[in-house]
């Protein structure tokens, strides 16, 4: 019996010394970590694959949870465990890929030309429209009869076999063959009306057409000389899109009803433009970012549907030393936990009141920013989003929210395989 208790006492003191000596050991790896700056990665982070380029592209997620990203040459499509699945080399850098209900992917790159790829990884076609110069990314929409929307030197209609169907030329003597015909990318909504905003004679416009291209309606955007951000549309069919006045102390933010009457503008002072687009909660809200100034922080806001008022508004504080913009548009989790990034390094999750749930700061992993990319967020919980620095990375965190809100625009292109068209 004393033997027994000698060695249970013996073993008792064995495993305190053990317990004693993993803890001085972690402490010690930790101010080892703190001695080299290596930075402490956040638990949040599942993973990350390393991709070429730093651009604007959002990621798409397939049915089969495949992640669509664009890398510097072409496109890789990434299995959900961060393993590569394959890459198609274009020879070009392309934008946001949208994924068709065949499985195609399609995108565009900085000269606007459209590529479609199987879903094997193989190209299929490649649609020239080859703009002279870098006039920013684009994003295609897509119809529900599969019919592709794309912007170059003017509104294209391209068929899924890669022949064009139509174009669309804004006639008010501005056309120029080869000059770009907007910054903006299309919207459909679910009637098949395709939405576009076009610069005018006096101004942008806003055009609706019928899906033979020919025109619904056109109206004139008020004190709007530039139109950035896309299209969304709300369950009345609401149509939400920011304008800039071209450097001036105020911008705005614009809601048009259905028959492209207006229905109210909000404005935003301090010399702070919308570049990102307009996501909507379930009950409705609107959310957008803004960018920043010398003389105010960017803000992201909550609006009410009703008449543009505002419900909260967040700030993205500065880090940088000069004005970090938040250019990306929110995703809105099904839990109405709202995702969206800034320039100042951090990711932040919302809830539906404004107040910080947590954040991820990218800087310690490769001092970087999300930039332009918006959030994408798999039925899993897992959002992705691609971060730029000293080496672009596509991130995948962990979340709380299984998948997408059930609402009319819940983020980016509308859904995650960035379509860009509405359901109402």
């Amino acid at each position: 019996m004393n033997n027994l208790f000698y060695i249970s006492n013996r073993m008792h003191r064995v495993m305190i010394c053990f317990i004693l000596c993993m803890i001085l050991l972690v402490l010690s790896c930790d101010e080892d970590n703190q001695e080299n700056n290596e930075p402490v990665q956040d638990p949040r982070i599942l993973w990350t694959y390393p991709i070429e380029d730093s651009h604007s592209c959002s990621p798409a997620i397939d049915n089969d949870n495949t992640i669509y990203i664009s890398s510097g040459t072409g496109l890789l499509a990434i299995h959900p465990d961060g393993s590569l699945k394959w890459e198609c080399i274009l020879g070009t850098n392309v934008d946001t890929p949208v994924i068709g209900e065949d499985g195609t992917i399609y995108a565009q790159d900085y000269m606007c030309n459209l590529f479609a790829i199987g879903a094997d990884g193989v190209k299929k076609w490649e649609f020239i429209i080859e703009i002279p110069f870098h006039i920013g990314f684009k994003t295609p929409a897509i119809g529900p009869d599969g019919t592709i929307y794309v912007v170059g030197d003017s509104l294209y209609a391209i068929n899924p076999d890669g022949s064009k169907q139509w174009a669309y030329i804004n006639n008010n003597g501005n056309y120029k063959p080869g000059i770009v015909a907007t910054y903006s990318t299309p919207t459909v909504a679910s009637d098949s009306t395709i939405f576009i905003a076009l610069p005018g004679e006096w101004g942008f416009e806003l055009v609706a057409l019928h899906p033979d291209g020919t025109v619904k309606w056109i109206s004139f955007v008020q004190e709007c000389s530039f139109v950035c951000g896309s299209i969304t549309i709300d369950s009345e069919g609401t149509l939400y899109f920011p304008g800039e006045t071209g450097g001036g102390e105020e911008n705005y933010f614009y809601a048009y009803h259905p028959d492209g009457s207006l229905k109210w503008i909000h404005t935003i002072t301090g010399s702070r433009p919308i570049r990102a687009s307009a996501s909507i909660g379930e009950d409705g809200t609107i959310y957008i970012g803004t960018k920043a100034s010398d003389a105010k922080e960017a803000e992201f806001m909550a609006l009410d549907p009703a008449d543009g008022s505002v419900n909260w508004t967040f700030t993205a504080v500065c880090t940088h030393g000069v004005p970090d913009d938040i250019y990306i548009s929110a995703a809105v989790g099904a839990d109405g936990i709202i995702y969206f990034g800034a320039e100042n390094s951090f990711f932040y999750a919302l809830d539906s009141e404004g107040t910080v749930v947590w954040t991820v700061d990218f800087e310690p992993v490769n001092g970087g920013q999300p930039g332009s990319s918006s959030p994408a967020i798999g039925q899993d919980g897992t959002i992705y989003v691609t971060v730029f620095g000293e080496g672009a990375l596509l991130f995948a965190l962990q979340s709380t929210s299984m998948g997408l809100a059930n609402s009319p625009w819940p983020k980016y292109r509308q859904n995650n395989k960035n379509t860009g068209r509405g359901i109402f």
